[in-house]
């Protein structure tokens, strides 16, 4: 049975008590174990959660998103709904955000994200170990990940009407959670990105802010980027 506390879909049950389910919706801002979560605005409606394999990933992108903004991935939530060598693999890619006070490129800004990786679900199934998700993202890169403050995210997005073909894949754990352990391209095909759902944080991330080593939290609470070799 799952006994894991629902964390975004908790938010999105209570914004509904008081502003319904109608597009657009605000999740409102949360405190995760020491990671601060903005307030999310879904102008085109917030994604379904009702399945639990979806809800885990909608989650996880959430959690993950916040945790790069905030150059801190030492959060227990992360552990909710990721394995812990996909925290440190995602941790790895974010830190090298994050530069060498002292070295050539100390003024060069930090990669924020504008929100949760925008996707479109498109297949979900069981498998032996847990389930796969295929979706098509519209995010996952520049500039939904950018470090120049004069980039419009969103408009961007508006602007393109494909997208990466994506697969998560989701692990049943012995307490009978589903977390993601792995996500990977699923093709090298373009995908239909119309009527997908994205969120964006409020307020959006200091673009053009500069992160320092030092600053970076790793998931085990070390500062720091991980030496190589440290994650897959």
């Amino acid at each position: 049975m799952n006994r894991r506390p629902t964390f975004i879909a908790v938010i999105c049950t209570a914004a509904a008590v008081v502003a319904g389910c109608a597009s657009p919706q605000t999740w409102p801002s949360q405190d995760a174990n020491g990671l601060h979560i903005p307030s999310i605005v879904w102008p085109e409606g917030p994604p379904k959660l009702e399945d639990e394999r979806v809800s885990t990933i909608i989650n996880a992108e959430v959690i993950l998103a916040a945790a790069n903004n905030a150059h801190d991935y030492s959060s227990p939530t992360l552990r909710l709904y990721l394995t812990e060598e996909y925290i440190r693999r995602q941790a790895k890619l974010s830190g090298g955000s994050a530069v060498d006070p002292g070295g050539a490129s100390a003024d060069f800004p930090y990669y924020f994200t504008a929100g949760p990786d925008p996707l479109k679900v498109e297949e979900v199934r069981d498998t032996g170990t847990g389930a796969e998700v295929d979706v098509c993202t519209g995010g996952g890169g520049y500039p939904w990940i950018n470090n120049n403050d004069d980039v419009n995210p969103v408009a961007y997005l508006g602007e393109h009407k494909t997208g990466v073909a994506w697969i998560y894949v989701l692990t049943r754990q012995s307490d009978g959670t589903l977390l993601v352990s792995d996500s990977h391209l699923r093709s090298a095909d373009d995908c239909s990105t119309n009527n997908i759902k994205y969120g964006i944080f409020d307020p959006q991330p200091p673009y053009g802010d500069v992160v320092h080593e030092d600053e970076f939290i790793q998931p085990d609470g070390s500062h720091g980027r991980l030496d190589e070799g440290d994650a897959s």
